[in-house]
């Protein structure tokens, strides 16, 4: 996912006893002109996501003692590994709607002069002794015109996210994993541990579609806040009239709404609105909350990201106002707190709590 300037930034600093610098530089580059198929991705028990270096490992181990663009394909693993890492959970980067890609892809375009000029990367062509190499890509020659592209001067605005110093940072990082693996590939020391860079997989955030509608039974007994230490309750305590009325014939009412969180073709994630007699209901012109993550994508930020949006959502249909209702020692007290929802009320167990659109 890292640019291909960033890549072949690194690979400037891996070519210490490379008998082929050219083959490594590529190797580092055209991994990503076979998209996914490339990347030898992982799932971790948890649900999280990594790059399975040693599953290349076993595949091409022999091969990358004497086959520098083998042996970039590789690196190329590790660089991507450490990137997923630095921007989804240490800078808490999210590709959760094709408008923050496209700026990200932005932040790429304005990086890539500086990159140039500061690591000294000149465009790559492909030797001849490359053809049928097993891990070339069909489409390597289009990717690498396309390549020669990134160039030309770009003058598109200020940066989004990546900035030059947060560049330059993930460069430094790779490039000391990389010179790690490259001593682990020649029996010097062990190789790293790509459990140790497990990623959050990236999200879209989409409406619910009809078809996902009983989802949201599912979806209602995980958004029932439950002390830790305390027994479970039932899944049928979601057909108690307190609890159906947030589901019940969920799309055929005034207000009805709820977006999804999708991972990797899965739904983790939901939030929806209603107006209806409620533990947060105000009146019958405030749509109330529910919002629910399932355990596996808890803690990655997709519940705040649900809730922005849907504010978003409800702003553009003209409402006016949203509540909810929270239990006074659940700790998504604080994310609400955080997209702007002020307590109005209060009783023993719960605060009633709104924002204005």
């Amino acid at each position: 996912m890292a640019s291909s300037m960033m890549h072949l930034a690194i690979a400037g600093r891996l070519l210490d006893g490379i008998a082929r610098p050219d083959l490594l530089r590529l190797g580092c580059v055209l991994v990503d002109a076979a998209g996914r198929a490339g990347h030898f991705h992982a799932k971790a028990p948890d649900g999280r996501r990594y790059y399975d270096l040693e599953r290349f490992r076993r595949a091409y181990g022999g091969r990358m003692r004497s086959d520098d663009f083998c042996l970039g394909c590789y690196l190329h693993l590790a660089q991507d590994m450490v990137y997923r890492k630095f921007v989804y959970d240490d800078r808490g980067w999210s590709p959760s709607s094709p408008e923050q890609v496209e700026r990200l892809y932005n932040d790429y375009r304005l990086l890539n002069p500086i990159l140039l000029r500061r690591h000294g990367l000149k465009p790559l062509t492909l030797p001849g002794d490359l053809a049928g190499h097993p891990l070339l890509a069909a489409n390597a020659p289009a990717f690498l015109e396309d390549m020669a592209k990134q160039f030309a001067p770009y003058d598109g605005g200020e940066p989004f996210f990546l900035t030059e110093s947060l560049a330059e940072e993930y460069i430094d990082r790779a490039a000391e994993v990389c010179l790690r693996e490259l001593d682990a590939l020649r029996g010097c020391g062990a190789h790293v541990n790509p459990l140790d860079y497990t990623y959050a997989p990236a999200f879209q955030i989409r409406e619910l579609t009809p078809p996902e509608v009983p989802l949201l039974r599912d979806f209602l007994y995980e958004a029932i806040f439950q002390r830790e230490g305390e027994p479970p309750l039932p899944r049928e305590v979601v057909n108690r009239p307190e609890l159906r009325v947030y589901i019940e014939d969920f799309g055929k009412k005034r207000g009805d709404l709820c977006l999804c969180a999708e991972s990797n073709g899965e739904v983790a994630g939901a939030v929806w609105v209603r107006i209806i007699p409620g533990y947060g209901h105000l009146d019958d012109d405030t749509p109330e909350f529910a919002i629910s993550i399932l355990k596996p994508w808890r803690g990655r930020g997709f519940g705040t990201r649900l809730m922005q949006e849907m504010l978003k959502a409800l702003r553009a249909r003209g409402w006016k106002r949203a509540s909810l209702a929270v239990q006074k020692d659940n700790c998504a007290l604080r994310m609400y707190r955080k997209v702007g929802f002020q307590t109005v009320g209060e009783n023993d167990e719960e605060y009633i709590m709104a924002i204005e659109l």
